[in-house]
């Protein structure tokens, strides 16, 4: 149980892929993170009931699978092609920050912004 701690907190190295969210992933990793859920739920439901040997089986099956999820990331997170991430348009949020400090009114009334300090701040 320990070492399942240690593989979670261990994540943010194992990860080799350039992005991070899992919208620009590949089919590799969607596909080992339902692995990794069905393993999760698995355990946990088998690990309420008695112990049988074919539970036991499927336990360490599922076992297996969680562990594989953490341990050989590296090397499906480096090789699952990614989709290109989209640039942001940080100039757009900084106009409406602008626009927003200005008109606190329209903060108070919990309005974001008004259609004339839109068209006051592409000026």
């Amino acid at each position: 149980m320990g070492a399942a701690v240690v593989l979670i907190a261990l994540l943010p190295w194992l990860d080799r892929s350039p992005v991070k969210s899992i919208r620009y992933r590949g089919p590799i990793f969607k596909i080992a993170v339902v692995l990794f859920i069905i393993s999760f739920i698995g355990l946990g439901i088998l690990g309420a009931m008695a112990a049988t040997p074919s539970r036991t089986f499927i336990a360490r099956a599922l076992s297996a699978i969680y562990f594989l999820f953490f341990l050989a990331m590296p090397i499906y997170s480096k090789l699952d092609p990614t989709k290109p991430v989209p640039e942001r348009n940080h100039e757009y949020w900084q106009t409406k920050s602008d626009v927003l400090r200005v008109h606190r009114h329209y903060i108070n009334r919990r309005i974001p912004v008004c259609n004339q300090c839109l068209m006051r701040a592409a000026k």
